[in-house]
């Protein structure tokens, strides 16, 4: 079968040196308007692109690539035995190199037309196409690979091996994606708030001089906005500790209430009943709560609804709602529900945040500890009871910002410091909501990062703590374990920091 090679290029630049080495193997030259009378000027054998179509171009050059016997010869199975029939039927040309570079888009925001038509369609869907079906097709989209180009031909005599043509097609992914998000980005900079696709105007940001924007998740069933059921708009706050208070919530499977104020949980409990699981949240700090996010990860009914009812919250997130716990809620016209979106833990996101010196990008943390992987330090060990304690405790604190306490009993939050510069301020503010909402009692503690000095453990002297849960890892580990022993607390290292800033 006849080897041919299309051609379409922007950039003129080394073409005779493609053209030569195509000749060479006897791969006819297929191109598009200008690229066609630059060859022919060069001295080479061409054919034009309409030849094969026998479609002229049309609209001022806009349509003359997006043709079946153009995109069939590029994409057809050579080992498929009826796409080789459809190709030899349909009498259409089989391409094997497609040489394409795109019209360079240039942002003129004085000329909007001007700018349209710098964008390149048929070029485009050329490259694509052969970076598809790249084991059969080679595509070359930039001039500055025209020499290697040619000594792959030379080297495989007018063949180019897999993994050239891979390689390439992965370039050529590459160039298209930044290309469109040029363009993606002129476009978004030169049209309205409400014509902006995937963009929702909020009422403002974390503060009413603030503009702000929700961009939804591309999955309908994560989009905050189209799972509202009722009340008032939702404000950017919503959104951001919304999802502070989901992504807690990810992490139980038993009926769990989390209540989160400023994007810091205030309160999480797991129970035997949702409704349970919901008011001990409430009594783990029923100041914070007020005015709070509360996410529950079992359908709300009428007991639920009517606790709520008792309180005020600016959102309630659950998988449903029963049709008697709307109608109760509902009263409460200013009151944000919203069928939640199941988040998934074990598949990891990449997290974007942009500040003044750039972008910066890590993945999700989406690393959970288990039981069996926690190590004691100390001469005393946790008991059953104690352990699971533990690890509802450091759970909870992977949730909240750093520097982060957590105190816990029962699976239920007493206190927790959180955000704070000093981690030994963390634990005195623990302890203070602690002391201030509960009767003395054992309580385990947990620490998103490692236990710095002594004092820390100091200051959990003759109150009552059961146990600790720290990643470990300072240079002082020694003399927090020594200190842990003297005051018979068992401690145990996780080896996972939990940062969150």
């Amino acid at each position: 079968m006849k080897k041919r090679a299309i051609i379409s290029v922007s950039n003129k630049k080394n073409l005779s040196t493609i053209c030569k080495s195509l000749e060479k193997y006897n791969i006819e030259i297929i191109a598009t308007g200008n690229t066609y009378k630059a060859i022919y000027k060069l001295g080479f054998k061409v054919k034009k692109i309409d030849q094969f179509t026998n479609f002229n171009e049309i609209l001022n050059g806009r349509v003359k690539t997006l043709h079946p016997k153009i995109f069939g010869g590029i994409l057809f199975k050579r080992n498929n035995s009826k796409h080789l029939n459809t190709i030899l039927k349909k009498n259409i040309p089989i391409i094997d190199y497609v040489i394409v570079n795109l019209y360079p888009f240039k942002k003129n925001e004085k000329n909007l037309d001007k700018c349209i038509d710098n964008i390149d369609i048929g070029g485009h869907s050329l490259i694509r196409s052969a970076a598809k079906n790249f084991n059969d097709v080679t595509v070359i989209c930039s001039p500055k690979d025209y020499f290697l180009f040619c000594n792959e031909l030379k080297k495989n005599k007018g063949e180019t091996s897999l993994s050239f043509r891979k390689k390439y097609a992965a370039k050529a992914f590459a160039m298209i994606m930044e290309y469109d998000s040029k363009i993606s980005n002129w476009l978004n900079n030169n049209t309205s708030p409400k014509e902006k696709n995937n963009k929702i105007e909020l009422i403002y940001g974390e503060n009413p001089h603030q503009k702000a924007f929700y961009y939804p998740n591309t999955s309908k069933k994560k989009n905050i906005i189209l799972n509202k059921i009722s009340g008032k708009k939702i404000s950017y706050n919503n959104i951001n500790d919304s999802n502070a208070a989901l992504e807690c919530l990810s992490e139980f499977s038993k009926p769990t209430a989390v209540i989160v104020k400023h994007g810091n949980p205030c309160g999480v409990s797991s129970s035997n009943k949702i409704h349970n699981a919901l008011s001990k949240s409430l009594k783990s700090d029923p100041q914070s709560s007020f005015g709070g996010i509360v996410a529950l990860n079992r359908i709300i009914d009428e007991t639920t609804s009517r606790l709520i009812s008792k309180n005020f919250f600016e959102v309630i997130l659950a998988p449903n709602f029963s049709k008697r716990a709307i109608d109760i809620l509902k009263k409460k016209n200013k009151l944000i529900l919203i069928k939640s979106p199941k988040i998934n833990k074990k598949k990891s996101y990449n997290e974007v945040k942009n500040t003044s010196v750039g972008f910066l990008e890590q993945k999700s943390n989406n690393l959970l500890i288990k039981k069996n992987k926690l190590k004691c330090v100390t001469k005393i060990k946790a008991s059953k009871k104690v352990l699971n304690d533990m690890y509802f405790a450091y759970a909870v604190c992977k949730h909240v910002k750093s520097n982060a306490i957590v105190i816990a009993k029962n699976s239920q939050t007493l206190g927790i410091g959180a955000g704070q510069m000093s981690r030994l301020d963390a634990i005195n503010i623990a302890l203070k909501k602690m002391n201030k909402n509960f009767k003395k009692n054992y309580y385990v503690v947990a620490s998103d990062a490692f236990l710095p000095f002594a004092d820390n453990i100091s200051a959990l002297k003759e109150k009552r703590c059961a146990a600790i849960i720290q990643p470990g890892g300072s240079i002082n580990d020694h003399k927090i374990i020594l200190k842990a022993n003297s005051y018979n607390i068992p401690m145990y290292f996780t080896s996972i920091r939990h940062f969150k800033h």
